[in-house]
């Protein structure tokens, strides 16, 4: 068996020589086989190893099996690392799964063990059976189709790598090695409890693919390779789009055009949905389930206005128009504000734009064309002005003389609905809307610019204008 592990091993790249690689033991027969064997091969390989041993101090025997890695270590010269944690306290803590605390705790204990050797590859002892009770296990959690394919023989990992040299043999094959060496190993009674998810999926569920098709095994990593090239080719698709789709993120929300989404194929929108969620959950340890994808999707296709959507664990997602937000709190409308202007200077509005009033006397760049500024002929200048959020029955005078509801004109203009209470409204002393800055004005009579020395222009900077809404 060693000469089939070399030769998975080379064919998979996972060792070079002068690695140094850090075998996770806990004293069952998979990590043992593990350890022997990279052991024996080590020599021939040039390669260094180093084992760790996480003791969860979940079991009465976690001593015992602790003292029992080290024994085996010391009889082959193996540096030997360990720590201890109470899982069962920490899982009770965090009020989180015991498996998920276990993991987390233990793959944090082999990376810090990697950069205390310099170790760049980090060994486990995953085999095939393994891989098939996580991959049915994540399609009966209803997992995205893209995770049904579990681990594979390499991947990175935090600057270093995972690698399994034992992924394609199965359980039986790994005992029968120590058998014919006559190596001792430990056993978890745990193993057996029909308590945890994955015993039942390994006492029940398995045996019985292997008695419907006893080729199963033989086929199945090959299946996985599969699934794993068209997820790695859709990715690659899905990253080159990404730049086109994503308007703006950060680590508590993503901002998506949903027009340019709603063309791309549905394979690349179930992945950047899932890769936007990734983004967002990992810095609270979340994951999220294939209908959470579903959700934003049909949310992100509907054509009406506004809606928001709950996720999980504080996550929302909500479309106004042609964008799209993903984040942590819900979309929460502007306070309400009033700011008087004086006269010329520069005034910080609260939703952090500015006003900035200027005396010009160059009458060519007079204009009312923009939706950015508005400028007054000096003898129409009646200050104080005030820039304020809207109030009930507000209305703006049109160019037919007509009046138009304030809140219709944000409908017309597919203001997204969060934004209106906070969109700032030029008034003068009388509370008659003359600008709508990013939106609509009022322009004076131009007859009489000629007949000027002045005008003042206020100019509305880093705000929200209409073209960014579109």
């Amino acid at each position: 068996m060693e000469k089939r592990i070399l030769t998975y091993i080379q064919s998979k790249k996972l060792i070079q020589a002068g690695d140094t690689v850090v075998i996770g033991v806990s004293g069952g027969p998979d990590s043992l086989c593990l350890l022997y064997v990279l052991h024996a091969l080590k020599s021939q390989l040039s390669f260094h190893i180093v084992c760790a041993h996480l003791n969860h101090q979940a079991r009465e025997e976690a001593d015992t099996d602790e003292a029992f890695v080290s024994e085996v270590c010391q009889k082959l010269s193996v540096p030997f690392e360990y720590a201890r944690f109470d899982m069962k306290v920490l899982s009770k803590e965090r009020k989180e799964n015991f498996h998920q605390i276990a993991r987390e705790y233990r793959y944090r204990f082999f990376l810090q063990i990697a950069k205390k050797y310099r170790a760049k590859k980090i060994a486990t002892a995953h085999h095939i059976e393994d891989l098939a009770e996580t991959f049915f296990m994540r399609i009966v959690k209803n997992l995205p189709y893209e995770k049904w394919a579990a681990f594979e023989a390499k991947q990175d990992f935090f600057q270093k790598q995972l690698i399994r040299p034992l992924l394609f043999l199965k359980k039986e094959e790994l005992i029968a090695y120590l058998h014919n060496k006559a190596y001792s190993y430990r056993i978890d009674a745990s193993n057996d409890a029909d308590f945890y998810t994955r015993n039942r999926f390994r006492k029940f569920l398995m045996p019985f693919v292997y008695q419907e098709n006893p080729g199963f095994f033989t086929k199945f990593l090959q299946i996985q390779e599969e699934i794993r090239a068209d997820e790695c080719y859709l990715m690659e698709q899905m990253k080159n789009i990404y730049p086109q789709i994503v308007i703006w993120q950060n680590t508590q929300e993503v901002i998506l055009d949903t027009e340019k989404f709603s063309r791309l194929p549905f394979s690349l929108q179930r992945r950047l949905i899932r890769v936007v969620l990734e983004y967002l959950y990992f810095s609270v340890d979340a994951f999220f389930a294939s209908h959470h994808i579903r959700q934003v999707l049909h949310l992100f296709t509907k054509k009406e206005g506004y809606r928001q959507i709950h996720l999980s664990r504080g996550l929302f997602a909500s479309i106004s128009y042609k964008k799209g937000r993903i984040g942590y709190g819900k979309e929460k409308s502007a306070t309400q504000y009033m700011l008087c202007i004086s006269g010329e200077g520069v005034y910080d509005l609260p939703n952090g734009a500015q006003m900035v009033v200027t005396k010009e006397t160059d009458f060519s760049t007079f204009s009312n064309g923009s939706v950015d500024c508005f400028c007054i002929q000096d003898a129409m200048v009646a200050f104080p002005y005030f820039v304020r959020t809207r109030e009930p029955g507000d209305l703006i005078q049109l160019e037919t003389g007509n009046h138009k509801k304030i809140s219709r004109l944000f409908i017309d203009q597919k203001v997204p609905q969060p934004k209106r209470d906070g969109w700032p409204l030029f008034c003068n002393q009388e509370n008659h809307i003359l600008w709508v800055p990013g939106l609509r004005n009022v322009a004076p009579n131009k007859r009489w610019v000629q007949k000027e020395l002045f005008f003042y222009r206020f100019q509305y900077r880093n705000g929200i204008c209409l073209e960014e809404q579109e």
